[in-house]
């Protein structure tokens, strides 16, 4: 019988920017800062939701900054591995396609596994942003840039809007 175990983020600005809990940037930031791993790569928001900027960094800050999930900004993060932390010791989150990704490119001798820190990720689903912007006007009725924040959670979609954030917040 296999054991499930749950973690969150210590840190509480970690646990409430990150999704689930902040376990994953929370376990970046540590291995980061024990020497575990030089460089994290993790993913920055863009100008909106649907644009997702991938970040090689040693600053644990840069990390927390980085907290959170963007499921319309797909990244190839085995070609990313490849081009910029092939010599280096990196941690990175990874859903199973990235994994795959990595695997296949070590196989090939492009990286060397015994440098790179993998987290699993369940993949609740990646969108093309264009696919993602359309599903939100015609299905939700929401205009793509009043979304501020999205989530796949148990197989549907949560999406926060700025005036659903005010709203909340004078309550």
């Amino acid at each position: 019988m296999s054991k499930c175990y749950f973690g969150w983020a210590k840190d509480e600005g970690i646990r409430e920017r990150g999704a689930n809990g902040g376990f994953v940037t929370a376990t970046l930031v540590g291995a980061l800062e024990t020497g575990l791993i030089d460089v994290a790569l993790v993913v920055k928001r863009g100008a909106s939701i649907y644009e997702g900027i991938p970040v090689l960094t040693s600053d644990a800050e840069v990390v927390k900054e980085c907290a959170g999930s963007l499921h319309a900004a797909p990244l190839n993060i085995a070609r990313i591995l490849v081009r910029y932390a092939k010599d280096k010791r990196v941690g990175v989150p990874v859903k199973p396609c990235d994994a795959r990704g990595i695997i296949e490119q070590a196989k090939r001798r492009q990286l060397n596994l015994d440098n790179v820190f993998m987290l699993g990720l369940n993949c609740g689903g990646t969108l093309h942003p264009l696919e993602m912007r359309e599903m939100v006007a015609s299905l939700f009725g929401i205009h793509p840039d009043a979304v501020i924040k999205e989530e796949i959670k148990e197989g549907k979609i949560i999406l926060q809007t700025a005036a659903a954030e005010r709203r909340r917040s004078r309550s």
